[in-house]
């Protein structure tokens, strides 16, 4: 949506893009793009064409990276949530960047989905209930599990924890982006799972960044709801420990995502695989 954009990205000037579009429209007999003050929109027939262009480029793109002689090297961009970028990718990435050093990855950690048919990114790592279709292949990485987490300082200390009853007299963290889908990641249903009553009066505080909720947790202000993906760098740390040997299943879980067209591309086949061999290694 850039016509200085993509006369960068093809190494010509914005006014031969310009020029080279206007022939495209007058050929086809309609405007692709509405030219608006500081930016483009794409015209009903702009979008009508946009997939079948891009589906088209994407199979060029996978015959040609097929036909290379180092088919692993370049850059590959993986859209990512910041929670799962900070809390799993960035201790295991550089793993993946000793084996293929070829490849250069770049990691565009946003909570905005990145549109993967309009090139923002050549993967995408998203969480939750994400079906294949419109031109998209979607396979599941990795489950995920919900268990209390809490300080290792806040067992033995003034007030230790040792039964579920216990946390009536601690602080609770929680996610102020609780999933109505996801029963777990909510206190009310772990007091009612234990018969425990009176969660109602007790103190608590809500982050809308798990991270964040996380970080408090490790420093001991209260006791989390911890989702297995983004606290297991934390336990393997000794910075939180899990309480009472219970977990459920969270219901949703992390994804892959890439361009139909594009998932035997050796680099992108590659990296969707490595999460694999990653949690293979940890069991």
């Amino acid at each position: 949506m850039s016509f200085t954009k993509a006369a960068a990205e093809l190494f010509v000037t914005p006014a031969a893009i310009s020029q080279q579009v206007r022939a495209l429209e007058e050929e086809l007999g309609h405007p692709l793009f509405e030219r608006r003050p500081r930016r483009l929109m794409l015209t009903d027939t702009g979008r009508r064409l946009l997939p079948s262009v891009t589906d088209s480029f994407a199979r060029l793109a996978t015959a040609t990276a097929n036909l290379d002689g180092a088919p692993m090297r370049g850059r590959l961009t993986v859209s990512v949530l910041p929670s799962f970028a900070h809390s799993w990718l960035v201790h295991r990435v550089g793993g993946f960047a000793d084996r293929f050093p070829e490849i250069e990855l770049v990691i565009m950690s946003e909570p905005n989905r990145a549109d993967l048919r309009a090139g923002d990114a050549d993967i995408a790592i998203r969480y939750g209930s994400i079906a294949s279709g419109h031109g998209l292949h979607v396979e599941r990485l990795m489950e995920e599990h919900v268990f209390i987490v809490a300080s290792p300082a806040l067992l033995n200390g003034p007030v230790p924890l040792r039964t579920p009853h216990d946390i009536l007299r601690h602080r609770l963290l929680s996610d102020a982006d609780q999933r109505t889908s996801e029963a777990w990641l909510n206190w009310p249903a772990w007091f009612a799972h234990w018969d425990i009553k009176g969660e109602s009066s007790i103190a608590g505080m809500a982050f809308n960044d798990t991270r964040l909720m996380n970080r408090a947790a490790v420093a001991g202000q209260g006791i989390a709801i911890g989702r297995s993906v983004l606290v297991q760098s934390l336990l393997d740390a000794g910075l939180l420990v899990r309480l009472f040997n219970q977990e459920m299943p969270a219901g949703n879980g992390y994804h892959f995502v890439c361009h139909e067209t594009r998932r035997q591309e050796p680099k992108i086949a590659t990296f969707g695989q490595w999460p694999h061999e990653v949690s293979e290694k940890a069991s």
